[in-house]
């Protein structure tokens, strides 16, 4: 049991140092608020291409459009700022309603990456309800597809934008008119200054080891790699489920 105990501390630490170590990403834009409105939803708000994505649409239309971002719990300290967001778990879809209906904003743009293994997740039926506020209300949508998935089936979607090739080709079930960009990150900001470089004898992956992103079985590539040649030092860079 102590052993057990020693290790969670270790863990929680070692989260609470990631958590403070990286400085957020400083957003730039101007409001008005007499423009139409944008909102944005998304099932988190970490760093990463969705939410980069998200962040460039704000800085780079804000002089015509009023954004706001709507996750169901927001990071603390959150990874972009200032952020225009708001957080309504699945216990305050009532609220959210009533807000949408209020300000009724001029598109709704969904980041969606619920997977078939993911539909009674808390974040999938959150996905559900606000789609369902979108429908009675008849705010029009913009679907991102995150992940291998199929998209959302909703009258109201206007329009697809899958995150790869890859993902449209093979998993588009949909007649909806749709494109594809690839996410990215803000590399000015999330990069090494040049100090430490790794040696050439090295490789590695820098990624989230969630479940959205991997399986167990990422791992095997680089075991493989280190088999063949025992000398190379393998850097595996990030966190989440699959760290340990």
């Amino acid at each position: 049991m102590a052993s057990l105990l020693l290790r969670a501390h270790h863990y929680i630490q070692r989260r609470i140092d990631i958590k403070y170590s990286i400085p957020p990403r400083k957003l730039t834009y101007t409001c008005s608020p007499d423009l139409a409105k944008i909102f944005h939803f998304n099932g988190n708000f970490v760093v990463g291409g969705a939410s980069q994505l998200i962040t460039d649409i704000i800085e780079r239309t804000s002089h015509k459009y009023i954004h706001h971002v709507f996750v169901p719990t927001l990071p603390d300290p959150a990874p972009y700022q200032p952020l225009p967001a708001s957080s309504y778990p699945l216990s305050q879809m009532t609220e959210l309603y009533e807000r949408l209906k209020a300000e009724k904003p001029v598109l709704v743009h969904i980041h969606y990456w619920v997977r078939p293994m993911h539909r009674y997740y808390d974040f999938s039926l959150w996905y559900k309800c606000v789609f369902n506020i979108c429908e009675e209300l008849d705010l029009r949508i913009i679907q991102n597809i995150d992940v291998p998935t199929h998209p959302y089936s909703s009258k109201n979607i206007v329009h697809n934008v899958f995150v790869s090739h890859y993902v449209r080709d093979g998993f588009n079930n949909s007649s909806i008119s749709s494109s594809v960009i690839y996410p990215g990150s803000d590399l000015v900001h999330f990069s090494s200054n040049g100090n430490g470089l790794l040696p050439e004898n090295s490789f590695g992956m820098v990624y989230r080891f969630d479940r959205d992103k991997l399986n167990e079985e990422a791992i095997e590539i680089f075991i493989m790699a280190v088999k063949k040649k025992p000398t190379l030092i393998c850097y595996l860079i990030g966190g989440g489920n699959y760290l340990s």
